[in-house]
C-alpha cells in the first residue's frame, strides 16, 4: 500500500525562467503520472512571463485533456 499524507502540490515559475523548461517541467508535473500524490494540483505563475507561459501550456494540456480553471 502507498500512503501519503494530504496537501496540494505546487508549481511556480518564476518571472526568470527559461520558458521552453519551464513549460516542459509544468507539463511534465501535471501529465506524466497524474495519480500520483505529487502531481501538480496549483500552477502559480509570475505576472511578468505569465503571457509567454501560459498560451503554450494551455494549449499542451487541452491537447492532453487536462481540465484548465482559472
Amino acid at each position: 500500500m502507498i500512503k501519503h499524507l494530504d496537501g496540494i502540490c505546487h508549481v511556480y515559475i518564476d518571472e526568470a525562467a527559461d520558458v521552453s523548461k519551464a513549460v516542459k517541467i509544468a507539463d511534465n508535473a501535471k501529465t506524466q503520472r497524474y495519480g500520483t500524490c505529487n502531481t501538480m494540483e496549483t500552477l502559480l505563475v509570475h505576472q511578468g512571463i505569465a503571457a509567454q507561459i501560459l498560451p503554450r501550456l494551455a494549449q499542451l494540456h487541452l491537447e492532453k485533456g487536462v481540465d484548465l480553471r482559472g
